[in-house]
């Protein structure tokens, strides 16, 4: 039997164990003191002044589009090349996906070719950093504000990237996180909305938890909502993980320096570019290409290989 080494393996350890059994010991196990501090702490990472915790990265993505209004007639401009999640969120609101091919250097969306997919229906730009590989938010930025448009960050891939010293998630109207095991810090599940609205950001509170009225010791239910809420076990993984997230990040960094140390010379394949002066990436996968023409056969010959 082949014994195949993981995507990621969780890194969980010993703090995080104690802060779920401390919750487990407590009288609160959702909408408590540890999703506040979760969210107040993922805000200051970011450099955003508000975060709300969703129990996805997906539902986040939803709630983004939701309570930007996005709907029905409504077109949202995203990348060819990502997770189903991208573009399920934007059909899932009732919008239509409008995918713009990628630069094959970096798997991001190329910004040349946001231009000429804009139409009267466009509200929304939704970039995603793939593989945790910023994109170029400066140029997509400069175009979205030129039409007035909206911009979404999927960042689930890339917590701790960065462009031009900026963290990647602090450039968008909105941006969401995923905490799944595969992520670079885990919650198990569970996603993070950030964001400088303040009016966005209630909403989006609002829309988590059945549409209820915030703050209100009423039972009043403003607009129909969901179910997506983060527990408070999950928050507490991710406080105690994001205490952790450099020594991670260098971590999978030395991996990727490894990865690339034995992998350059190949013939047979493309490893990733290096980070530009402007960037640095958070490796959340460290992807090869086959180069050559003997297709699939030759992709599952240098797996087996490896």
């Amino acid at each position: 039997m082949t014994d195949w080494i993981p995507l990621a393996r969780p890194d969980i350890g010993p703090d995080e164990i104690a802060a779920v059994n401390a919750v487990l010991h407590s009288d609160r196990l959702t909408l408590g003191s540890m999703l506040e501090t979760f969210e107040n702490r993922m805000a200051d990472y970011i450099g955003q002044p508000y975060a709300v915790g969703v129990n996805s990265g997906t539902a986040g993505l939803f709630l983004s589009l939701k309570a930007l209004g996005i709907g029905v007639g409504d077109e949202v401009i995203t990348v060819s090349f990502s997770y189903v999640a991208t573009g399920h969120a934007i059909v899932q609101s009732g919008a239509t996906p409008v995918f713009v091919d990628i630069d094959a250097d970096t798997f991001n969306i190329n910004p040349g070719e946001i231009e000429s997919a804009i139409t009267t229906k466009t509200r929304a730009i939704l970039v995603v950093h793939v593989f945790g590989r910023p994109a170029a938010m400066d140029t997509i930025m400069a175009i979205a504000r030129r039409f007035d448009l909206a911009v979404i960050e999927d960042a689930c891939e890339a917590i701790g990237a960065k462009f031009k010293d900026k963290q990647i998630g602090s450039y968008g109207d909105l941006a969401v996180f995923g905490f799944s095991p595969n992520k670079q810090i885990t919650l198990a599940e569970g996603g993070m909305v950030v964001t400088s609205d303040r009016q966005i950001a209630e909403r989006i509170r609002r829309l988590r938890n059945q549409g209820a009225e915030i703050n209100s010791d009423k039972n009043t239910f403003p607009e129909p909502g969901y179910s997506f809420r983060l527990s408070e076990l999950h928050a507490a993984l991710g406080i105690t993980q994001l205490e952790r997230i450099e020594e991670i990040l260098a971590r999978r960094q030395e991996i990727a320096t490894t990865y690339k140390k034995y992998l350059h010379d190949a013939s047979h394949w493309i490893i990733p570019n290096e980070a530009t002066a402007s960037e640095n990436i958070s490796w959340f996968a460290y992807v090869i290409r086959i180069k050559n023409n003997r297709g699939s056969k030759n992709r599952d010959q240098i797996i087996a290989r490896m």
